[in-house]
């Protein structure tokens, strides 16, 4: 697809191949990369986010949590 500003091409997009993800990565950080919700390392070879999501309890309630700050002042 050409861009074009005033019937000057500006930009070319085209679509680039899918990265094959690396060994050892989680799926659920190729899935959170591939929605935006985190970013890719910028430097080539960096560590990636290794660690498991944090188990919360079924009960926690967010909500609660955050009335019961702002009841509290904090």
């Amino acid at each position: 697809m050409i861009v074009y500003d005033r019937d000057t091409p500006i930009a070319r997009i085209e679509p680039i191949a899918a990265a094959a993800p690396e060994p050892g990565v989680p799926e659920w950080v190729i899935e959170a990369e591939k929605r935006g919700i985190l970013l890719p390392p910028k430097v080539r070879g960096a560590p990636r986010l290794r660690v498991d999501p944090i188990k919360v309890d079924p009960k926690f309630s967010l909500l609660e949590a955050l009335l019961e700050e702002r009841r509290s002042g904090r």
